[in-house]
């Protein structure tokens, strides 16, 4: 072995990778024998094996490889060792097609190098982007011809990324000022040079960025050196003190004219890693409207107060929890009469007698809750000259805000309705005795309020009728109630509110639900409208009696009521003025609003306004005015007519003034609005005549007879005319059983007196009645009801009498009675299965042959589900609804079963039978078999539909699609995607077009493709030629400058598709664009860095050089004189002991440990070095392994310190297994170096894996795995400033005299993680441990 060694000098170092030389069987390679080997290829051999830096030769035209120790990890763990000797096209088959020629190239002389030269490597079982710096140089053999290629390069991916990563995050900061909202700005050095100033900062100071950016701001904007901001950014860029200015007052130079604005600004301070401060950063925003607005909201404020106070109406505010008065107005100051001192007082100390009254409560709830509170028609009771006397107020309580949102107060407002509210109480006295009358009549009465016919009342049996109950009834709408009768009578109901017109309805048939079931029934109704005092029609008087069985139907009704709420606002006083002389008057807004109705402001001459006044009362106006010259006041009340020709009342008064000659100059006076005084009054007296009216309209026959000889006192028109065939002088004042003497004969005199002497109310229905009158006796059948006239003493006066004809309801029921037993017995002669519902679908009658052919009972529950197919049953009851719901006949094909279990085709039609107002009355119907022609066609329908439906989908699916293209499309923002015509017209754009181009779609269609092309390219025909291409080679791609609506430029890619019909003929282009300006930068500059990273990687390599000279003397000058002192030293202390003293023996022992201490540390130089230069052989490995092998290393000093490690949970990765070890031992012999001798040493190691983005380090890839590896230990620790120090090459946190060490360990250990491609941050807390996180990538 030691002469092939010496035979082979060339070979003899090298580390692993000389060994793996040397044991070559080189003579199965084109190389053969090394001894054979070119001198050059000798010579460069032992240069490379002994270079720290990765270098590999590529020898002969199969480029054989010999590479170092330091190339071997760019290999990874799949390309080595099988490269040793290998040809490099098999080696770096995925890239040879990019470096092959390379290689050519070189061999024919010429050297080339690239740096960060980006290839796909697949070297550890996956394909990676790497990064290298790298050259290749010929190596010519003696003949002077190239033999071979000597490659050196090293691995900057690392470097690479984190360039990339730092200058995305540059692009990230400058862009976030660019498009932040408020305006901003960076200035640099102590001239200020503005660095960076976004688009708002630019408007702000009216420049343009070519004017601004990279030049001192002073020289440019001298004017702000005026206003005191050199002071500013000089104290800041001095002191690094932040300095916030709010509201500035700023004269600004804005499109040539100098405006006044309000700016807030913040300055603060830029530092550098090492705390230096570099440039200051300015953020301004504007807040000139604020500061307008606050201004304006100051003085409108004011202008509010003063209108408060002088408004006619009561207004206070009260502050704070204590409700203190801050402004009270003069009309509340009148209303609380405690007089004018108030302001300053507490709410509760002014009015103390509200305190039972709720008052307090509810402003304490809006003060506390934000809520306004609002109530109307309330009783107070004030305390007015020591009485306490009641009012009724409408009055809210609103919440006030300050300008930050909080409520400092409540807010008073009220009107006094105190007079309005007695005169409604006297009313409504009145319509109560109405209301009782009305609930006491037989008949069905209501009264429906409003256009929403709210039920204001209805009696007992109206109540009846309807089938509901008063409470859920009254006060609602009636269509709420009883939503099934809108569509019968809200047209009737809507004409007489609307025209006031009354309509009498006789059997008007109305579908309504009772018990539980619509049916259809007929009434005699009258709706007469309800009319106020002013004329207007408020609601509807309803009477009504059923008729249904006259007609034969059972019809239902449903009415509805609003009660219309009368709100009479307090009127204000209008005021004039009359010269007596020239007779021109002048008057306020509020005299016109009252004489005439006049809402706009108008001027009219005296005559116009006297014009106004009703031609019946225009005597008395003058009748006062002629008085008033002679006593000095007028007074008088008369009717006016306004422009819309309503009349109303006013009063007028006024006083007359004289001149000095005490003749009448002027006349200034008042009016007042006493409309409704006046119809107060004719309320009153008009609701007494009510019931009479009420009586004496209603349809239903009615008579009111008083004593107990039953004197005739009041009839109605119905009874009259329609059965006792009497005007109303023949009957009045008569007695009954003297004018009708028949009714002793029949049981109507004996009831009548039954129903006086007990009082009790007697009703019978259908009952025989006989009439006398000139033709004989007229017979009839009545509904009649005798009911017992109380006093207020509750003693009986008379008997109301109610008679309603029913005869021909009963004629008609022995009609149809006689019909339906014709009809039953024809359908028992038919094969037909006859089935009749009513209206709504229930069913009234099948024929006999039913269930003689089905077997299932009729009419039973389920039995129609049971008779028809399931296959059929749901479409059958489909139609069925729509006949119902629509009136058109029901025709449907269903499959009927059969006594015997099968089933056979029916046709099932049905018809509504109509009534004489074309309502359904009832269905008719018959199912007829048609299973022989139905068995036939039912198989073709069904291919037919399951096709029809298969074609439906396709076109479903086709129209979904074209939808989602075109919204994928006019979606877009990141392309221009356009559709030329066949000549290169535009005809449509999207949203990345509009984005990218700045055009509207309404500005670009119809627009030639040209108009994005620039002057020289359209010289050149550039659009032109490439349709051209596109037509005749089918798409076309190009990069070059494109136009912007702005003219600004933008480098662009270009992709023109030809579009082509089913015959090919070309018919249009897809045009889609992309903007590569960025890009085109990016690329500018990276051709710009890369020379500088040339020039950078020579100084690299000149420093490389001088490293390993200063390794080289480490390893061999300085170590030999350091031996030959420790060896010296300790001959002489053994052998020389007895001559030396005790200081000489001290000095000799000190000597030792200076020179041991030299010793480690250039061993721990040399670790360091070597972590760069040493191989790197990734292997995967347990981490608990290599955790165990330093316990066993530190096995003494851990014992010697009782200290305890603690091993959660390990992960397998791929690591240098002897390097990380060289890790841990230095970690952990830290934590036992730093700790506290009072507490037990604790060491704590776990490590996961997991992905960048679920772990907190911000430098880590999201999408990328890494083992997170955790040292801890609680020993004496760090302040948190030494974070990063404490990684850096002889850096010491404590002196020798305390703790040992060269400080370089942990300088090892990052360097160890930096070859690994890893991560690591270091954290402690001083006297409480420190903490090592190492992030490691797994593949």
């Amino acid at each position: 072995m030691n002469r092939k060694q010496k035979e082979h000098y060339f070979l003899s170092e090298g580390g692993e990778m000389g060994e793996l030389i040397r044991s070559a069987d080189w003579s199965k390679t084109p190389l053969g024998n090394p001894e054979k080997w070119p001198q050059s290829l000798k010579t460069m051999t032992a240069m490379m094996l002994g270079n720290p830096f990765g270098m590999y030769i590529a020898w002969g035209k199969n480029y054989t490889q010999i590479y170092n120790d330091a190339f071997r990890p760019i290999l990874g763990a799949s390309k080595h060792p099988e490269a040793l000797g290998g040809s490099s096209k098999d080696t770096f088959a995925e890239i040879w097609d990019t470096i092959g020629p390379l290689f050519t190239d070189v061999m024919k002389g010429h050297a080339v190098s690239f740096p960060d030269f980006k290839v796909p490597l697949n070297r550890n079982g996956y394909t990676e982007d790497c990064f290298f710096d790298f050259s290749y140089s010929p190596i010519k053999i003696e003949d002077g011809s190239v033999g071979g290629i000597l490659v050196t390069v090293i691995e900057t991916t690392e470097k690479k990324i984190v360039a990339d990563a730092l200058h995305e995050s540059n692009a990230r900061f400058i862009n976030n000022i660019m498009q932040a909202p408020v305006a901003m700005s960076i200035f640099r050095g102590e001239n200020h040079i503005v660095e960076i100033a976004n688009d708002q900062m630019l408007r702000l100071w009216d420049a343009k960025a070519e004017n601004i950016i990279n030049k001192p701001i002073f020289e440019v904007l001298p004017e702000l050196k005026k206003q005191g901001l050199d002071e500013i950014l000089q104290n800041v860029f001095i002191s690094g003190k932040k300095v916030i200015t709010e509201e500035l007052f700023i004269p600004l130079n804005r499109n040539g004219q100098t405006e006044n604005t309000y700016i807030n600004f913040v300055y603060e301070a830029l530092r550098e890693k090492d705390g230096s401060i570099s440039g200051v950063a300015a953020i301004a925003t504007e807040v000139t409207a604020q500061v307008l607005a606050r201004a304006k909201v100051e003085e409108s404020e004011q202008k509010i107060r003063q209108l408060v106070e002088n408004a006619p109406f009561p207004i206070g505010v009260y502050v704070g929890k204590e409700m203190r008065i801050e402004l009270a107005n003069e009309s509340i100051i009148k209303i609380w009469g405690k007089g004018p001192d108030v302001i300053g007082k507490t709410y509760r100390e002014i009015l103390p007698e509200l305190q039972n009254q709720s008052v307090f409560e509810q402003v304490e709830s809006v003060f506390e809750t934000g809520q306004s509170f609002h109530s109307r028609n309330s009783r107070i009771d004030l305390m007015i000259d020591n009485k306490l006397q009641s009012f009724y107020f409408n009055y809210s309580f609103t919440p006030l805000y300050d300008l930050t949102g909080k409520i400092y107060g409540v807010m008073n407002t009220a009107v006094e309705i105190t007079d309005l509210y007695l005169a409604k109480q006297k009313i409504e006295e009145s319509d109560k005795r109405f209301r009782n009358t009305v609930k006491q009549a037989p008949v069905g009465i209501t009264i429906l309020r409003g256009p929403e016919y709210i039920v204001e009342m209805a009696n007992e049996a109206y109540l009846k009728l309807v089938a509901r109950e008063e409470e859920p009834f009254v006060g609602r709408p009636l269509y709420d109630s009883l939503p099934e009768v809108k569509e019968t009578v809200s047209d009737l109901l809507d004409n007489v509110l609307k025209t006031g017109i009354p309509f009498h309805g006789i059997e008007v048939p109305v579908p309504l639900n009772r018990y539980g079931k619509i049916e259809t029934a007929y009434f005699d109704f009258l709706y007469h409208p309800l009319k106020e005092e002013n004329g207007t029609i408020s609601g509807i008087l309803v009477t009504v009696t059923e008729v249904s069985e006259k007609v034969e139907a059972r019809k239902k009704i449903e009415l509805n009521e609003d009660r219309l709420k009368i709100v009479v606002e307090a009127s204000e006083l209008g005021t004039w003025e009359l010269n007596v002389k020239t007779r021109i008057p002048t008057y306020s807004k509020r005299y016109l609003e009252i004489l005439g109705g006049y809402t706009d402001d108008v001027m009219l001459s005296h005559e116009e306004l006297l014009a106004h006044l009703h031609p019946d009362d225009l005597h008395i106006r003058n009748k006062g005015f002629k008085e008033a010259l002679s006593s000095g006041f007028l007074n008088y009340e008369v009717r006016v007519i306004w422009k819309d020709q309503s009349i109303h009342w006013i009063e007028g008064k006024g006083k007359v003034f004289y001149d000095e000659n005490h003749q009448p100059q002027k006349l200034i006076g008042t009016i007042r609005d006493i409309t409704e005084e006046k119809k107060y009054q004719q309320k009153i007296e008009e609701s007494e005549k009510k019931l009479r009216n009420l009586i004496m309209q209603s349809p239903v026959p009615k008579a009111i007879l008083r004593g107990n000889d039953f004197v005739i006192e009041m009839a109605n028109f119905a009874l009259l005319h329609n059965i006792w065939k009497r005007e109303v002088s023949e009957v009045e004042g008569k007695k009954i059983l003297e004018l009708f003497p028949e009714l002793n004969k029949q049981k109507y005199a004996k009831l009548l007196s039954k129903v006086y002497e007990s009082g009790e109310v007697y009703s019978e229905s259908e009952s025989l009645l006989f009439i006398a009158n000139e033709n004989g006796d007229s017979q009839f059948y009545v509904d009649f009801e005798f009911a017992p006239l109380r006093e207020s003493d509750n003693s009986i006066s008379g008997i109301r009498m109610t008679l309603i004809d029913v005869s021909e309801k009963v004629e008609a029921r022995k009609k149809i009675e006689e019909s339906e037993k014709r009809f039953r017995s024809l359908t028992e002669s038919i094969p037909q299965l006859i089935w009749e519902t009513d209206a709504e679908g229930n069913a009234l009658f099948t024929s006999g042959k039913w269930f003689e052919y089905t077997g299932i009972e009729p009419g039973a529950e389920g039995s129609w589900q049971k008779m028809i197919h399931p296959d059929d049953f749901d479409e059958n009851v489909k139609i069925w609804q729509h006949a119902l719901a629509t009136g058109e006949m029901y025709r449907c094909d269903v499959r009927m079963h059969r006594k015997d279990g099968s089933y056979r085709w029916h046709t099932v039609i049905g018809e509504p039978v109509l009534g004489p107002d074309n309502k359904i009355l009832k269905w008719v119907g018959a199912f007829t078999d048609i299973h022989t022609e139905k068995a036939f066609t039912h198989e073709l329908e069904q291919q037919v539909t399951a096709r029809t439906k298969e074609l439906i989908q396709i076109n479903e699916s086709l129209r979904k699609s074209e939808e989602r293209y075109h919204l994928m499309v006019e979606e877009i923002q990141e392309y221009a995607i356009l559709y030329l015509n066949r000549e290169g017209i535009i005809e449509n754009w999207n949203a990345g077009a509009e984005k990218i181009k700045g055009y509207k779609a309404e500005e670009i269609v119809g627009k030639y493709l040209s108009i994005f092309y620039t002057e020289e390219d359209q010289k050149n025909n550039l659009p032109q030629k490439l349709l051209q291409i596109a037509r005749e080679k089918g798409k076309v791609i190009h990069e070059g400058w494109r136009v912007r609506k702005n003219g600004s430029l933008f480098w662009a890619s270009v992709v023109i598709t030809a579009v082509h019909n089913k015959k090919g003929d070309v018919i249009g282009f897809s045009k889609v664009t992309h903007d590569l300006n960025e890009r085109k930068k990016a690329d500018d500059k990276l051709k710009m860095n890369a020379l500088e990273l040339e020039q950078k990687n020579n100084e690299l390599e000149e420093m490389n050089k001088e490293l390993q000279s200063f390794a080289y003397i480490s390893s061999h000058d300085l170590q030999e004189p350091l031996r030959k002192i420790q060896t010296f030293a300790s001959q002489i202390i053994e052998k020389e002991s007895e001559n030396l003293s005790e200081n000489g023996k001290d000095k000799f022992k000190r000597m030792q440990n200076a020179a041991q201490r030299m010793q480690t540390l250039i061993n721990d130089l040399l670790a360091y070095s070597r972590t760069n230069s040493q191989e790197r052989i990734f292997i995967k490995t347990d981490l608990s392994q290599i955790i165990k092998e330093v316990k066993e290393d530190l096995t003494e000093e851990l014992e010697q310190k009782s200290a305890v490690i603690e091993i959660g949970e390990t992960s397998e990765v791929d690591v240098i297994p002897f390097q990380f070890k060289q890790l841990l031992y230095n970690l952990i012999s830290n934590s036992l170096k730093f700790s506290n001798p009072e507490i037990p040493i604790l060491i704590k190691i776990t490590s996961t894996i997991a992905f960048g983005q679920d772990l907190e380090e911000e430098k880590l890839i999201p999408a990328k795995k890494y083992c997170h590896i955790k040292v801890s230990d609680n020993g004496i620790g760090f302040e948190a400033q030494y974070n990063k120090k404490i990684f850096e090459v002889f850096q010491r946190l404590h002196g020798r005299d305390r703790y040992n060490g060269t400080g370089i360990g942990l300088a090892i250990v990052k360097k160890i993680v930096e070859n690994h491609n890893g991560i690591i941050t270091a954290s402690g807390i001083h006297n409480e441990g420190a903490s090592f996180d190492i992030y490691i990538p797994v593949n």
